[in-house]
C-alpha cells in the first residue's frame, strides 16, 4: 500500500502529517522531502493552487444557470478579460435568498473585505442592514482590484440579479460605506440618484 493511500484531506497539514506517521510507526523522513511529497500530494488529488481564467471562465459559464433551489449559488454576472499583458476578472455569486434581501430595502452597504480573501484577491461585500444593524447580503463580488470599476460591476449585477430574478429596476436612495472615493463613485455611477450618503 503506497504511503498516500492513508492520508485524507485533513491530513494533508504537515505536523498532521507527521502524527499520522507516528501512529503507522514510520521511520519520519527529512521536513523538506516531507514539504516536497505534501507539496505533489496536494496538486495530485486537488489540482493546482492558482486557477487559470479559463478554468474561472468556463465555472462562471456553469455556475450562472439560476438553480430552482433557493440556497444554490449561481454567478449573477462575469466579465474576464484574458490578455497577458493585463489579465482582468470581475464575478458576482449570490443565491435567490439573498437577492430577496434588495426587495425590502431602500439602502445598501459596500465594502471590500481583507479577512477573506481568495488567491491574494480581496472580496466585495454588499448588502443592506435592519433595524437592529445586522448585515444582510446581497452576495460577493470577486475582482482582481478594488477600484471604480469594480464596485460598478458589483453594483450592476445587483440590479442585473434583481430584475432577471423580480423583475424590478433596484435603486436604493441611501448608501453606506467607509471614506474610500471608489465605492462612492461607483455606487453614483450606477444608481445615479443617492440621495443621502453615510460614513462608517
Amino acid at each position: 500500500m503506497l504511503l498516500s493511500d492513508y492520508f485524507k484531506i485533513d491530513t494533508l497539514h504537515q505536523k498532521l502529517f507527521y502524527l499520522k506517521l507516528d501512529k503507522l510507526k514510520i521511520i519520519q523522513s527529512k521536513a523538506s522531502r516531507t514539504s516536497s511529497f505534501l507539496v505533489s500530494l496536494s496538486k495530485k488529488l486537488y489540482g493546482p493552487a492558482q486557477i487559470s481564467l479559463n478554468y474561472i471562465k468556463s465555472w462562471c459559464i456553469e455556475k450562472s444557470i439560476i438553480q430552482n433551489d433557493p440556497d444554490e449559488c449561481f454567478v449573477a454576472n462575469f466579465y474576464i478579460k484574458d490578455d497577458d499583458a493585463d489579465p482582468l476578472f470581475r464575478l458576482f455569486v449570490t443565491t435567490k435568498n439573498l437577492m430577496k434581501n434588495c426587495l425590502n430595502s431602500n439602502h445598501v452597504c459596500a465594502d471590500a473585505a481583507y479577512n477573506l480573501i481568495w488567491q491574494d484577491y480581496p472580496i466585495l461585500m454588499v448588502g443592506t442592514t435592519d433595524k437592529q444593524c445586522a448585515f444582510h447580503p446581497f452576495g460577493i463580488a470577486l475582482c482582481i482590484n478594488e477600484k471604480t470599476n469594480d464596485f460598478e460591476f458589483m453594483f450592476k449585477s445587483v440590479q442585473l440579479a434583481v430584475e432577471q430574478l423580480y423583475n424590478i429596476n433596484y435603486c436604493p436612495i441611501i448608501f453606506v460605506a467607509d471614506a474610500s472615493g471608489t465605492i462612492t463613485n461607483g455606487s453614483i455611477n450606477v444608481f445615479n440618484v443617492v440621495e443621502k450618503i453615510i460614513m462608517c
